[in-house]
């Protein structure tokens, strides 16, 4: 049963029987193509696809995601604040299971976070994606799917990069129909998860926030729960070690910074020490650093680098805080020579107007 609320918003029951609402034009088989905006001759820009699990078993986390001033609203405005990749065009996008819910992948329009009109429609959108909570009790769930949408109804041009979220393993198979009925790509043939990955890879980098709850394995820390997670074993086989995020199912509050961090480790040759020091809580510091400790095996992208690290004769550079009214606003890494400044993120913090860290400056790679 389903209606056409006030807003043009869709009304659905989950396998639950618990209403929610969704954007019809979201959803993955009505969507012809999802196309980056153009961008001058000559300027680069790049494409961040962020898909996030919704079903039940995520429990509130997908909605205090969306809300005002939530994770990935935070991560919209981050993005534009901190400029690690040039230009950004952000799209959201919903998972849930093509076997069992309604609304199994949605997916917002690509937005400039570049500009005022880009960043209001990018929250606006996201907070028009349905939040099912649905999900059926196989343990798995359709991230296959949102890739395969990815790779097939997206078009973007220069770097593309794609996020998955959430905390259960990946189908390992999609049938002909389930593709065909709630992506709209008509195929005679079942997919594999690995056929399926293969061809996503050839036109996004991939990374996958792995939820770990610790409700099994007590005080231990994450470094031994994702050995123990048959979850976490599952991507590292599809993904590789370096693309598997493992998170803390109490760093969810974090994921926005978890997630400029792997891109800053993957994009730029700053060290993950000096990534995770230019957060200004502790905690957030702790789980940066640990969320990215296999990022940084991955080979630089220079293209990707809009603001270059800091290279000073004495190794040393200045982290300088600024804040507004209480609330961190930037850090930049300034050398004593006003070299050109890296910015970085915003955590939220509140304290004096300024301080300076003293701090090893970041060295390209090889």
């Amino acid at each position: 049963m389903s209606g056409i609320s006030a807003a043009g918003m869709q009304r659905a029951y989950n396998m639950y029987s618990r209403e929610f609402t969704y954007r019809p034009d979201f959803l993955a088989r009505n969507i012809a193509m999802r196309e980056m905006q153009a961008v001058p001759a000559g300027v680069e820009s790049a494409a961040l696809a962020v898909f996030f699990d919704v079903t039940g078993s995520m429990r509130d986390i997908p909605r205090n995601f969306c809300l005002p001033g939530g994770q990935l609203q935070r991560l919209i405005t981050e993005l534009a604040n901190r400029r690690t990749i040039p230009n950004p065009q952000l799209m959201f996008g919903a998972i849930g299971d093509v076997k069992f819910d309604v609304c199994p992948v949605q997916a917002t329009c690509f937005n400039s976070v570049n500009n005022p009109q880009g960043l209001a429609e990018a929250a606006r959108q996201l907070q028009e994606l349905g939040l099912e909570g649905g999900g059926g009790s196989d343990f798995t769930e359709s991230y296959a799917a949102a890739m395969l949408f990815a790779a097939r109804k997206t078009r973007t041009t220069g770097r593309a990069i794609l996020f998955t979220m959430g905390d259960e393993m990946c189908d390992e198979v999609l049938s002909a129909d389930n593709i065909t009925r709630h992506l709209g790509i008509p195929v005679t043939e079942d997919m594999t998860a690995q056929q399926i990955f293969a061809e996503v890879k050839a036109r996004y980098e991939i990374f996958h926030l792995c939820f770990l709850r610790n409700d099994t394995y007590s005080s231990a820390p994450i470094t031994e729960w994702k050995e123990r997670s048959a979850v976490y074993q599952q991507w590292k086989d599809l993904l590789g070690e370096a693309n598997v995020i493992p998170v803390d199912f109490a760093n969810t509050g974090i994921v926005a910074e978890i997630m400029v961090g792997v891109i800053e480790a993957r994009f730029t040759a700053t060290s993950r020490a000096l990534i995770a020091q230019s957060f200004v809580r502790p905690e957030v510091q702790a789980a940066v650093a640990n969320a990215i400790v296999n990022v940084e095996a991955l080979v630089v992208h220079p293209t990707m680098v809009e603001r270059g690290p800091i290279t000073v004769g004495n190794g040393t550079a200045v982290r300088r805080v600024i804040r507004e009214g209480g609330v961190v606003r930037r850090i930049a890494l300034e050398a004593p020579a006003a070299a050109a400044p890296v910015a970085a993120l915003e955590d939220g913090a509140a304290g004096a107007a300024a301080d300076t860290t003293t701090l090893a400056a970041p060295r390209p790679r090889p």
